[in-house]
């Protein structure tokens, strides 16, 4: 039982702190590791192989195709036209705005994310709204040779029931259910309940660093707090979903580009066309 919802005594939070303890793992090393694995972007679309250097997905507005669906940032969108392409034009007007205050100004690209089995008519339709919504360049990403490097589960039986639970959940939900899951374990401890509502409106490039620095810092006074399952649930919530670290290239949009790929079979045949075009500019009819 990792909630408690009775009113606890003196008595029984010293049982507490006697039971739990201290995390067994460094959990600034601990969680800096799996951060870097899974860097800033989750996803649960499947990515075509590539043999090439591994890179992080970088942090820009995604879009995800999955047989049947596209996700945007995250979040399921119907596959109209009109709704997507209306999407994708606010999330750029919303990047665009976001980079004025950043030192990454927003230069058009687009995160591209594929399942392999997707028909490439809808992979061209997706890109045409995606240029219609103001994206001028893609950075695609496929599954690199390298495997992820990750460390052991603080607590490993805490860690399968908790992936049990998450299996097929979509990520808006997922968001939700790990919301809920920390706040119940961070209860009794006021410092990691700061550090975990400070992570929601901090940058993403910040977030690696406040999870890991701020929750060593959190958990060290908390011992009434299950310092292993907090560390183990931000492992699960934060590691990547493949087994091997993804690559990303460049792609520009110019529909009057005299670089022609054809739309044909499904994303398996088309990728690996695109990706022979790295840093060049392209249009698919």
């Amino acid at each position: 039982m990792r909630r408690l919802s009775l009113p606890l005594s003196l008595g029984l939070l010293f049982s507490l702190a006697c039971f739990c303890g201290g995390p067994s793992v460094d959990t600034e090393a601990h969680l800096r590791q799996v951060c870097a694995e899974g860097g800033e972007v989750i996803t649960k679309t499947p990515l075509l192989p590539l043999d090439r250097a591994s890179t992080p997905l970088p942090s820009l507005v995604r879009l995800e195709l999955q047989p049947g669906e596209a996700l945007v940032d995250g979040w399921e969108e119907a596959l109209s036209p009109e709704h997507l392409s209306q999407t994708l034009a606010e999330r750029a007007e919303q990047a665009r705005l976001l980079g004025e205050y950043s030192d990454t100004p927003f230069d058009g690209t687009l995160l591209l994310l594929v399942s392999p089995e997707v028909p490439a008519s809808e992979v061209r339709d997706a890109v045409h709204h995606a240029h219609a919504g103001g994206f001028v360049s893609l950075a695609l990403a496929f599954r690199s040779p390298e495997p992820h490097e990750l460390p052991p589960y603080p607590d490993p039986a805490y860690a399968a029931e908790l992936q049990a639970r998450l299996a097929d959940v979509p990520l808006d939900t997922r968001q939700m259910i790990a919301a809920e899951e920390l706040s119940g374990l961070i209860a009794l401890c006021p410092p990691a309940q700061e550090v975990f509502s400070a992570i929601a409106v901090v940058s993403a490039d910040q977030k690696c660093e406040l999870i890991a620095r701020g929750m060593d810092e959190a958990l060290g006074p908390c011992v009434a707090t299950d310092a292993d399952a907090v560390v183990t649930a931000l492992h699960v919530l934060s590691e990547p979903s493949s087994t091997h670290r993804p690559t990303v290239l460049r792609l520009g949009l110019d529909p009057d580009s005299e670089v022609v790929i054809e739309a044909s079979g499904t994303w398996a045949e088309l990728g690996p066309a695109l990706a022979a075009l790295e840093g060049q500019t392209a249009w698919i009819p």
